[in-house]
Parts: C-alpha cells; structure tokens; sequence
C-alpha cells in the first residue's frame, strides 16, 4: 500500500464516521507527515497531543491551557465545535481500564461525529478500554515504499556532502540490492545503518 492509497484510506474513514482510530505503528515520524496529508485533503486543522506538551495545532505556536491530561484534553475536544483530526502520541500508557478516560474519549468521538473530524492515536499493539474498544477502527501502517527508501538514502547523501565532499556513483541495480537490505527496517533504522 503506498502513501497515496493510506491517505486515501484514512480520508474516507474519517468522512464515513469512524471517529476513533488507530494508527498501528511505532513510526511517529512517518505519521505525522502522513497525517498532514489527510487534514489537507480534508481542509481540517491536524492537532496533536502528547504527555509534555498537551494539545495544540501543528500549524499554530502554543497549545491549549491545560491539556497535558489526556482526560482534559479529551475534555477539550467534546467541548469544542472545532472540526479537525486529533492526533495523539504515546497514549496507551495512560489508557488502562480508566473508566473516566474511557467516557472522555467516548464523548470527545462522539462531537467529533456532529463536526467532522477524528481522534487519531498511534502506537504499537495499543490496549483501549473495553468501553471504547468496540469503536475502534485500526489501520495499520504499511512498510516504507521502496520510494522511501530511496529517497531517505539521497538525504543521507546530501546531508553528508553538506559538511564533506562525496563523490558517489552507484547504479540502479546496486541502489534495488540496497532498498532490499533495508526492507523491513523502519525509516528510523534505515537511517541509522545507512549512516554509520
């Protein structure tokens, strides 16, 4: 499944009214360039919410006075009239069988429903609570793309002969070995072995 097809794939989950998802996956990077990309086509604002920071607009400096809970963050949002896409980082850790939390996030889908919009929170294996779990729609993120890859290794190229010359030739056919070394690794992982 290419970039494409998963924005696409999330666009429509959102206008069919699938409020609360979530993104399968331990790529944060990826997903927020992702995720961009959906509340574009959406023409939603795209927020994100972690522990440190709470919640804020990724296009707008600040966040919203305390929000670092995720229950008043959540709070928050079904208070809102403010159609967007909710992305929250590193949520499962405070998710466990709170029944509070489990209403909040509930009542918070539930707005998002009447003005458009989804609560997006990504993670590996991520245990919702039994209260919300049945409205739950998970994605789970594909491998980079050879594409990716590729485009990961010319950064790498560049940003090294920003600080020393490099004179690299390599061939098609040694760039697809290369991209099938990497398969399976995360971007993450990519970077660090083809950096080192």
């Amino acid at each position: 499944m290419s970039k494409v097809d998963l924005v696409h794939d999330l666009v429509l989950l959102v206008r069919s009214g699938h409020q609360l998802l979530h993104l399968d996956t331990e790529e944060e990077e990826r997903v927020s360039g992702l995720l961009l990309h959906v509340a574009d086509r959406l023409g939603q604002p795209l927020f994100t919410w972690t522990r440190i920071r709470g919640l804020g607009r990724v296009d707008l400096p600040g966040t919203v006075y305390d929000t670092s809970e995720p229950a008043t963050a959540f709070r928050h949002i079904a208070a809102s009239d403010q159609p967007g896409l909710y992305h929250f980082h590193d949520l499962a850790p405070h998710l466990g069988q709170d029944p509070l939390l489990a209403a909040q996030m509930k009542e918070a889908a539930a707005k998002l429903q009447s003005v458009s919009g989804a609560i997006l929170v990504t993670g590996q294996s991520v245990a919702f609570p039994a209260a919300v779990d049945r409205m739950v729609t998970t994605v789970t993120m594909p491998s980079p793309t050879p594409e990716e890859y590729i485009d990961l290794l010319s950064q790498i190229v560049r940003d090294v002969s920003r600080r020393q010359p490099v004179d690299m030739t390599i061939s098609n056919d040694e760039i697809k070995l290369l991209v099938r070394h990497l398969a399976g690794l995360t971007l993450m992982e990519s970077k660090t072995a083809s950096s080192t």
